[in-house]
């Protein structure tokens, strides 16, 4: 029996009755993997799942779970990483074959024992580490150099190296193995009559009605730069546009909070929390306009579900987002007078054209043909090995 490892640093939540689940970590990413072998374990943090979370639950027996302390805090690193290497070594050894996700701290270990021992690998690159560390604290811009380095030197050296941008990451992490740009997104078959319901929305918004912005990402991380909506919300409110703000994503808001406290916008700006991958799919649904105002993005997976919804989307000019958005609707990221810009431009530009290319251009993401390109892939791996 073939035994798949998938590493990330997660986390993953476990349930007090011993069920895991998962945002990004869920039952379509454990079957992606089982065309691998016959039994995939996750490899990475795990954490209570609280009362106030909505995630999905990864169903299926073959399936299992291996917990490795968290070792990335200052506190943790030197009491828990002798013992996270000990778990991770050990499990490395009794599988065979990693697919090894990075960033991941987890999985930069793991690729130093999967060269020692021997074992195949896949490399899954989906973030740019240097952008997610100088983005993220004085700490991690201290941090960002080295780990930038050691992720060009191991994707470098890998021989299967899967990318989720088109460009953005392969010029910043070149391999000189086989490589392969899919996306991780997962979309069932988009059925037409989402395209009809979003244009139906279109047509039947008055201009007195309210406009609902919305975005998808954690809360507590200011690099997701929810702020910069906030702050841009003000400035419309002042030119007499009448708009709302939603934001889904786990984490402590009180910063944002805060923020739009202090500009008089409390009202206009809602907090949804954290939702399963269906509800984010209602959620774009139900809004008219979806942002993704990153400082860090290599990809912008989520700008691909608001297209499968056919909504119009403005984002940030970070990373990988201008592969992906129209450049109309890219504005300077941090740049709040750009982003107002941006909104009323679109505000008075033909939603319905907008939302039917986006409809389009969310169509070759279609689950079926990720998996099929990402499966020949997997099978140059596979007949190599086997």
């Amino acid at each position: 029996m073939e035994k798949v490892l998938f590493v990330h640093d997660g986390p993953i939540y476990k349930s007090g009755a011993g069920n895991y689940f998962g945002i990004d970590y869920n039952t379509n990413l454990k079957n992606r993997y089982l065309y691998l072998g016959d039994k995939v374990t996750f490899m990475t943090r795990v954490e209570r799942l609280r009362d106030d979370m909505n995630l999905s639950k990864i169903e299926g027996a073959d399936f299992d779970v291996i917990s490795v302390p968290n070792f990335k805090t200052l506190t943790n690193y030197f009491p828990l990483k002798k013992q996270a290497s000990k778990v991770i070594k050990t499990t490395v050894e009794e599988h065979d074959l990693l697919v090894i996700r990075l960033p991941s701290s987890i999985g930069i270990l793991s690729w130093k024992y999967a060269i020692q021992f021997g074992k195949p690998y896949i490399l899954e690159l989906v973030a740019c580490p240097w952008d997610g560390y100088m983005n993220h604290s004085l700490l991690g811009k201290i941090i960002a150099p080295q780990m930038y380095l050691k992720t060009q030197k191991i994707v470098k050296e890998s021989s299967y190296v899967i990318y989720v941008s088109s460009e953005f990451l392969q010029r910043r992490y070149p391999t000189k193995g086989k490589e392969l740009s899919c996306s991780d997104v997962t979309l069932p078959y988009i059925n037409k009559d989402i395209l009809i319901k979003r244009l139906e929305k279109i047509e039947k918004r008055k201009k007195e009605d309210s406009l609902i912005l919305g975005t998808v990402g954690a809360v507590n991380m200011k690099y997701k730069g929810q702020q910069y909506v906030i702050k841009s919300i003000k400035h419309l409110i002042e030119e007499g546009y009448n708009v709302e703000y939603q934001l889904v994503g786990g984490g402590d808001n009180s910063y944002l909070k805060r923020l739009a406290k202090k500009l008089g916008v409390e009202k206009n700006v809602k907090f949804l929390g954290t939702l399963s991958h269906d509800k984010v799919l209602d959620f774009m649904n139900q809004i008219d306009i979806y942002i993704q105002p990153s400082n860090v993005e290599s990809h912008g997976r989520v700008i691909i579900e608001a297209f499968s919804t056919a909504c119009p989307v403005i984002g940030s000019s970070t990373g990988g987002i201008p592969e992906l958005v129209d450049e109309n609707y890219i504005f300077i990221r941090k740049n709040v007078k750009d982003l107002v810009s941006k909104i009323k431009k679109m505000m008075n530009s033909d939603l319905a054209m907008i939302s039917q290319k986006n409809f389009l251009k969310a169509k070759t993401f279609e689950q079926e043909k990720l998996n099929r390109n990402r499966n020949a892939f997997y099978d140059e791996l596979l007949n190599q090995e086997g």
